[in-house]
């Protein structure tokens, strides 16, 4: 059913759920089955209300009890990843009042909790986090819990109960991956107070960690790119440098690969690389073409690399494409007043 579900064969995967419901309805897989099922019915232009309806039939029908707990957190999973999350909440809610003692109330509190942020109802949610936390401290939601309540107050660490919260996490779970994230949640929150020494022993913890969890290698990127803002504000270009190469040797892709460029860029160009920094940036429009302001930022640092090897000509046209890009930003209004410095014969 799954694979019918996956290669897009959604008739095929709807009988499939249903025939498994129905043959075997107290296997424990029969919950899966009516789960993969209502996001198929979903997929095969059935409202969430209608579906909604479904389960509940599965439910009422569920005469042994054998599938209670679970087909009612499903219940709730549906509802609060589609667009009704309060619907979604009221399963939660309704769930740990009937099975208080089900071995997936852990899993109902995560998902509660970000049912509750999603509605907009932060200090519910940072007390569903809590009692996770707090009631299940051995579970393996707990430190994920404890990384979600960094960020209740917003930007993760921004405040001391953020901060208290990701202390908590590589305190109590050092080994754990939300440690790791939570350390740098922390370097992120330091760069942002302006204490970039904190900042790279946080980061480089990050990197050092990493290396041995290839599933947590876009994190790693991330720390690497920290390290990089990090020495970049103490003045450091050198070693900042060597975390963008790794980046841009790895070929990272979004966001972090555009920033990494460009400001590897920078630096050579900064350096008196010019060709070397030319070289560089003059890959950001065609990997990285949906990162408008990195693109911008690429083209207007190639200018001035290319006025380095006085190639005006080349200049000009990277600041025109910023310029026709960028017709009413602050983009475009620098490359047009580098444009009519040059027009006015000024120099870089």
């Amino acid at each position: 059913a799954d694979a019918h579900y996956n290669s897009g064969d959604l008739a095929a995967a709807r009988s499939t759920y249903e025939s498994l419901i129905a043959r075997y309805p107290t296997s424990p897989f029969a919950a899966d089955a009516i789960s993969g099922l209502s996001f198929t019915l979903v997929a095969l232009g059935e409202t969430e209300d209608a579906v909604d309806q479904t389960l509940e039939g599965y439910r009422r029908a569920d005469s042994t009890g054998a599938l209670g707990d679970n087909l009612l957190y499903r219940q709730g999973e549906f509802l609060a990843s589609g667009s009704s999350p309060q619907k979604g909440i009221e399963r939660f809610e309704s769930f740990l009042t009937t099975y208080p003692d089900s071995p997936l109330v852990p899993d109902v509190l995560l998902k509660l909790g970000a049912a509750y942020r999603t509605a907009g109802r932060s200090d519910e949610s940072a007390r569903t986090y809590t009692r996770l936390v707090d009631e299940y401290p051995d579970s393996p939601n707990a430190p994920e819990a404890l990384v979600a309540l960094s960020k209740a107050d917003g930007l993760p660490g921004a405040s001391g109960g953020g901060e208290a919260a990701l202390t908590r996490v590589i305190t109590l779970y050092p080994r754990s991956e939300q440690a790791i994230q939570a350390r740098f949640l922390r370097a992120e929150a330091m760069l942002r107070r302006e204490q970039p020494d904190s900042a790279l022993v946080q980061y480089q913890a990050v990197v050092d960690s990493v290396a041995t969890r290839p599933n947590l290698a876009p994190l790693g990127y991330g720390a690497l790119l920290g390290l990089a803002r990090a020495y970049t504000a103490i003045g450091q270009p050198d070693p900042a440098a060597v975390a963008l190469e790794r980046i841009t040797q790895a070929s990272v892709s979004g966001a972090v690969g555009a920033e990494a460029t460009v400001r590897l860029g920078k630096i050579q160009h900064l350096r008196g690389a010019d060709s070397v920094a030319v070289a560089t940036l003059n890959v950001v429009p065609t990997r990285f073409p949906t990162q408008a302001d990195w693109v911008a930022q690429a083209r207007l640092t190639e200018a001035e690399a290319h006025l380095g090897l006085n190639d005006t000509a080349a200049a000009r046209a990277a600041l025109e494409a910023v310029s026709k890009d960028h017709p009413s930003d602050a983009w475009g209004e620098q490359a047009r007043t580098r444009l009519a410095s040059l027009a006015a014969g000024a120099q870089p």
